[in-house]
């Protein structure tokens, strides 16, 4: 999976995300040989890059209709998994998006708990998606070139959030879906890939090249 095309159905607006997942290994980074337990050992550097920010009116079709265009040009590049929010919509949204040939892995959204694997999809504590946001933001592993839609309303939000605004209020601001959409795609990353061994490489920054042309 290269790229996690995100959707979070909110109750007035939706939000779409793109991230991108890029990685380098030893032969293309300068790592010193003492670091290496084994010539076996492999390091690897994990960074991701927010391609796309989209806010949409609440309409279904759509909506849908967005994400069968963007998912086909990014099916183009590489393999994508699409993510759907249903905490607000609910399933039957999903059913509807595999009428139109989609297939998104549902992800509800819980005030606690653990997360829960179900048949289809999962239940998740909000808190570790923006836990593995707010991770990724601090040691500067999410790239975000600077020319980005709605980045700045993404990253005030962001911010918001981690002044301590309570659930409910952060929840209630119109932004809150860009926050969550690509919460969603690093929490989703960081279960895919939560094995794999990460060096840093701080001063890499995201190019303003869209894989949606």
């Amino acid at each position: 999976m290269r790229y996690a095309l995100s959707v979070c159905l909110g109750e007035k607006d939706a939000g779409i995300s793109v991230l991108q997942r890029v990685e380098k290994d030893r032969n293309s980074l300068e790592v010193p040989d003492h670091w290496l337990v084994s010539t076996q050992d492999v390091f690897i550097q994990r960074v991701y890059h927010l391609r796309h920010l989209e806010k949409i009116d609440l309409d279904y079709e759509k909506i849908i209709d967005r994400l069968s265009d963007i998912s086909y040009k990014l099916e183009m590049q590489d393999r994508t998994k699409l993510l759907v929010d249903v905490t607000v919509s609910g399933n039957s949204v999903v059913d509807v998006m595999r009428d139109e040939r989609l297939y998104p892995v549902p992800i509800k959204r819980v005030d606690g708990g653990n997360v829960v694997r179900g048949d289809i999809g999962y239940t998740v504590p909000e808190k570790d998606m923006i836990t593995s946001l707010k991770v990724l933001y601090q040691s500067r592993r999410i790239k975000m070139p600077s020319k980005l839609k709605h980045l700045e309303e993404f990253q005030n939000d962001l911010l918001n959030f981690s002044l301590g605004l309570t659930a409910e209020e952060w929840r209630e601001g119109s932004k809150s879906v860009l926050v969550l959409s690509v919460a969603q795609s690093a929490w989703y990353f960081g279960r895919a890939y939560r094995n794999n061994r990460l060096i840093g490489n701080q001063q890499e920054v995201a190019s303003d090249w869209n894989p949606l042309g």
